[in-house]
């Protein structure tokens, strides 16, 4: 058992994925060779990616189900557990079982109702069987070199080195000649491009900087929009210059007004939103209407969905689709810099998604601008009913939006009702 630690954008959760695929491999080659019926499963999960990854209680009823499916199929069919202790003893008791070879990406990323993050509880005093193998990663405890300030501070390296656990180093790419020939394999192999003696000179010295694995990737995206010559090529050193520059390029190719827009309500969201919703949602932003329509006057004031298409197509490997086909930033350091890019723009985002997921619309604006409601059920079966077929976007957004936007009486009438309660609950 051991944790691998690094620094953002250090290339961890590649990592881990990589090594959940070899001893995918390795365990299936000793099934082979010994003939065995049963060979230890490898079961991953990361944390922070999906509804059943975010909580401590929901990630070890996850991977509990997986492991006693793995083993005893339909044989064995557990109730949910009802608290936080069941669940943790339903966990313990089948690693303690069953060998099983369980990577967890991302602690970091946990909620901490449970302490799953500031004290690890889901792993605390677990025995699990001899045959088993655990692996975490998290982000170091780690202050800003400039201020001397916690930068992050989720204490899960503390108690990681409390307990004793072997840990791996990830850090930034050091050695010069590598960084660049993996750099140029990736420019060549992803956007089969490749750059001149002189562009190379340029981009080795900028890389240097912060050779991440975050920013190699970043990199070869602004890279391969580069000219065939070497003037007008530029590339900001250090991870958060260069997202600032992508998103500068964004708003100039795009749009300022609907640039903004789009990346704050992918930003601010609580899970993201989809392609309906952000259409729905930007059609209700007089900026970005004013601005899409300042050559036009069309009757109906609604955004076409190609222009959101376009955009969408720029930001593919910069945002990546989670559950109900809502959109987030694939990785933490990208999620950061739209929250302080955006910051201006955050109450009227909030105000905009609390009103629009609260079905808290004006009607004649809701018909104008043809926006979808957002009722509490999709379906004519009352909420106490087991059969009822409740609005989880309502639930996961509209509340926290309206808190947000301080449109208080807007929250209360939404909240202070048992219907609304009781499917929240759900």
């Amino acid at each position: 058992n051991f944790a691998v630690v690094g620094i953002s954008g250090s290339g961890k959760t590649t990592l881990m994925a990589k090594l959940a695929a070899e001893a995918y491999a390795l365990e299936k080659a000793a099934g082979v060779e010994t003939h065995q019926q049963r060979r230890r499963p490898v079961v991953i999960r990361f944390c922070g990616t999906s509804p059943g990854s975010n909580d401590g209680l929901s990630l070890i009823t996850s991977i509990t189900t997986q492991i006693l499916f793995l083993y005893e199929g339909e044989a064995r069919r557990t109730p949910p557990p009802a608290t936080f202790a069941e669940a943790l003893a339903q966990f313990h008791a089948a690693l303690a079982t069953y060998p099983v070879i369980l990577f967890i990406d991302s602690l970091d990323q946990l909620g901490n109702a449970y302490l799953e993050r500031s004290r690890i509880s889901i792993l605390q005093d677990v025995q699990p069987h001899p045959d088993s193998v655990i692996v975490v990663s998290t982000l170091p405890d780690e202050k800003d070199p400039l201020t001397g300030l916690w930068k992050y501070c989720y204490q899960c390296e503390t108690r990681l080195k409390e307990s004793r656990t072997p840990v791996l180093k990830v850090s930034a790419m050091e050695e010069e000649s590598k960084t660049m020939e993996l750099l140029q394999t990736m420019l060549l192999v992803q956007y089969k491009r490749t750059c001149s003696p002189r562009q190379w000179t340029y981009i080795r010295q900028q890389t240097m900087v912060e050779p991440t694995a975050l920013y190699l990737q970043l990199a070869c995206r602004v890279i391969s929009s580069w000219a065939g010559y070497d003037q007008g090529c530029e590339i900001a050193e250090g991870v958060q210059p260069l997202i600032t520059q992508i998103f500068t390029a964004l708003e100039r190719d795009y749009g300022v007004a609907l640039t903004r827009a789009a990346l704050g309500f992918v930003t601010f969201s609580v899970q993201g939103v989809n392609d309906n919703e952000i259409q729905d949602l930007l059609s209700l932003h007089d900026a970005v209407i004013d601005d899409v329509f300042q050559y036009s006057s069309l009757s109906i004031r609604r955004l076409p969905f190609h222009v959101w298409a376009r955009l969408r197509s720029a930001l593919e490997g910069l945002i990546v689709e989670k559950q109900s086909g809502c959109l987030k930033w694939y990785h933490r350091q990208l999620q950061e810099a739209a929250e302080r890019r955006y910051h201006f723009e955050k109450q009227t985002l909030h105000k905009l998604m609390g009103l629009y997921f609260g079905n808290c619309l004006a009607p004649d604006l809701q018909h104008s601008r043809l926006i979808a409601t957002q009722p509490l059920l999709h379906s004519d079966i009352p909420v106490w009913l087991p059969s009822t077929r409740i609005n989880r976007r309502r639930c996961a957004e509209a509340g926290f939006h309206l808190v947000q936007a301080q449109q208080y009486e807007e929250a209360a009438r939404l909240l202070c009702n048992m219907d609304e309660i009781c499917a929240c609950v759900k």
